[in-house]
């Protein structure tokens, strides 16, 4: 429990890890970026000030305040979820060597990266509102999405120790199964395994074969060509 306890720091730390992220790309260059992006940051930024408010109140045992604020959240993740869809569908209109690269296997990624947010945040806030141990487990991996852009530009930026932009690109998804493996082995040495961290563990794995091999799907890129078109 003092793990969860403290979880308003660990999304503190989160939370200044993604301004140092994206700072040369967006922070660095305000006047350049178009409105939809400012719009997408800003409704990435109020979900992270959320989460944090909501441990800081769980924290000091304000289960009142901390539901009450929590219907924030029912507006800011359908706006944040339907700026990723837009902000994923002009990626894959881009017309530059990095896409045409990597286009494919990152788009997969994020797809199915906020796929498995939006299923995790429905879940907390419906079948297990009312449980902390399943509710706290459900909202700390709904984050998931946001680790691989994060520590991957965090490599890139500040620590790309000679590797190559593939390597950099995997730095953040095996940073990610570490992550979800270690929380799994925290649950176990607690004395119970609880089924969020294992199914997120697995379906992060799975992701990571997609991201390996979504560039040879014939399907995959149907389904790129049509989603750039809508």
């Amino acid at each position: 429990m003092s793990t969860y306890r403290n979880l308003f720091i660990y999304l503190s730390a989160l939370f200044i890890a993604t301004v140092a992220a994206f700072w040369p790309v967006y922070f660095a260059r305000l006047s350049e970026v178009k409105t939809a992006i400012h719009v997408h940051t800003l409704l990435g930024i109020l979900w992270l000030l959320l989460m944090i408010a909501q441990a800081y109140l769980i924290r000091q045992k304000k289960i009142q305040q901390h539901r009450t604020i929590g219907r924030i959240s029912y507006f800011i993740v359908p706006a944040f979820t339907l700026s990723n869809l837009l902000l994923f569908r002009d990626f894959v209109n881009m017309d530059s060597e990095f896409e045409r690269m990597f286009g494919a296997q990152i788009t997969f990624y994020d797809l199915t990266g906020l796929l498995l947010f939006v299923v995790l945040f429905t879940l907390a806030v419906t079948k297990y509102r009312r449980n902390i141990n399943i509710h706290s487990r459900l909202m700390v991996a709904s984050l998931s999405f946001l680790l691989f852009p994060i520590i991957s530009r965090l490599f890139l930026f500040y620590a790309s120790l000679g590797l190559g932009v593939t390597d950099i690109l995997l730095t953040g998804i095996y940073s990610t199964e570490l992550l979800y493996l270690a929380l799994v082995i925290h649950d176990w040495r607690n004395g119970k395994i609880y089924f969020v961290y294992p199914l997120v563990l697995g379906y992060v794995t799975i992701q990571h074969i997609g991201f390996l091999y979504s560039k040879e799907w014939q399907w995959w890129h149907e389904f790129i060509t049509w989603y750039a078109s809508i």
